[in-house]
């Protein structure tokens, strides 16, 4: 499974980010043939969410930042 984030203008239309996920869907399923599902955010440029972990645990995470 891949989860990812695509950055774009944030003054596209739904329809023009939903067409541009459908694309990276397709080209990354082509791309890695063991990709079975695929999840795309379409995010506007600069977009920063603090609270995305990437699969990380709370436990990795703190020993990470204490390193």
């Amino acid at each position: 499974m891949v989860d990812l984030d695509v950055e774009v203008d944030g003054t596209i239309s739904v329809d023009e980010g939903h067409k541009l996920a459908t694309q990276v869907e397709r080209y990354v399923c082509r791309a890695l043939k063991c990709v079975y599902d695929i999840v795309v955010h379409i995010e506007p440029y600069g977009h920063e969410d603090h609270h995305e972990t990437f699969g990380m645990t709370e436990e990795m995470l703190n020993k990470n930042n204490a390193s």
